[in-house]
């Protein structure tokens, strides 16, 4: 046996032993949580497990008034992962979670005493593009919704955001493009965005226009800011949260000239990520967007916390937040219904 380890040696067998570890870690990981899902499946919770979410955090204005960290529903076709956008649709009085594979997922959420309690899925369907086959590929990779009322003899409808082919689309209840949402000069453009995956992550409706969006990063000629954009123009600056890689991945209308959104803030898998949540005034005689934190949660302050990315208004001061998973099986899909106060 050799034991005349050179310096070279030496590194490589730690860096395998290192990753070896790590892979273990992360096998050990997704073992107990399939384990941990399938108890509770055996218990009679099905799909879903009622969690305890963690107040903390600085700068909290928010309570949660109930998590649900989220499995495959029974009776879907697609799976269910990488859930980036929510919409409230009050007409049904359902909640729709859409993923970034173009896939729509239509709960029922059960509420005791403004506790959100349990999910009853009620049906999934695919966005179809103009011929009526399911969105694919980079065509496919939907990341912000609204949902708006019938008006003017209009029908209700879902508008979704896409990312890696930017636009803004208008779908029926069931998947079916309508028409496509003109935007501002150069906003259709992927070259204009900071990178392919940083572009259209944030959509709304607003009073005036037929909705507001935002990009994930900063513009290539913004730099410092998103460009808050309708389909008239981009008349507003949003000032994302001094972290560094800090990115907007949800905006939602609550009230006359407020919305609120998401941030995350990410640098790498060894520092500790950041979620917030803002309040917005889009003030129509100021470019400048007004911006005042209501949660920052950070994942080495806060005990469960994940990707969360889809925000929806459900009524008076209450959202739903979900977090992206990622298709990653130690990462958990977790829905929130919060409360500002």
């Amino acid at each position: 046996m050799d034991l005349n380890f050179s310096p070279f040696k030496v590194y490589y067998f730690t860096r395998y032993v290192l990753v070896g570890c790590l892979y273990l870690i992360c096998f050990s990981n997704a073992w107990a949580t399939s384990l941990e899902r399938k108890e509770t499946e055996e218990e009679g919770h099905g799909w879903y497990i009622a969690v305890a979410a963690d107040e903390g955090g600085t700068h909290t204005r928010v309570r949660h008034r109930g998590m649900l960290r989220l499995s495959q529903p029974p009776g879907s076709e697609a799976n269910l992962y990488g859930l980036s956008a929510l919409a409230w649709v009050a007409s049904e009085g359902n909640l729709y979670a859409m993923s970034d594979s173009a896939q729509v997922f239509v709960f029922k959420p059960l509420f005791m005493q403004n506790e959100l309690t349990g999910l009853e899925f009620i049906r999934q369907f695919s966005l179809k593009d103009g011929s009526g086959k399911p969105l694919r590929g980079s065509a496919a990779d939907s990341e912000a919704l609204f949902w708006q009322a019938a008006k003017s003899q209009v029908a209700e409808s879902l508008f979704v955001g896409f990312e890696r082919q930017p636009r803004i689309e208008r779908y029926d209840l069931r998947g079916n493009r309508l028409e496509s949402l003109t935007m501002p000069k150069g906003f259709e453009r992927i070259q204009a965005y900071a990178q392919k995956n940083k572009s259209i992550e944030a959509l709304s409706s607003h009073p005036k226009f037929a909705y507001v969006a935002g990009t994930e990063w900063p513009m290539k000629q913004a730099q410092s800011y998103i460009s808050l954009f309708t389909p008239l123009g981009a008349p507003w600056r949003y000032y994302l949260f001094a972290e560094p890689k800090c990115g907007l991945t949800a905006l939602e209308h609550w009230h006359d000239d407020i919305f609120v959104s998401i941030e995350r803030c990410f640098l790498n898998i060894a520092k500790p990520f950041t979620i917030l949540l803002r309040r917005v005034q889009l003030n129509i005689d100021d470019s400048n967007a007004a911006i005042q934190d209501l949660a920052v949660w950070r994942s080495n302050e806060v005990a469960l916390l994940d990707n969360f990315e889809g925000l929806a208004h459900h009524r008076d001061n209450f959202f739903f937040i979900i977090s992206d998973d990622n298709r990653n099986p130690w990462q958990n899909t977790l829905l929130s219904y919060i409360e500002i106060q």
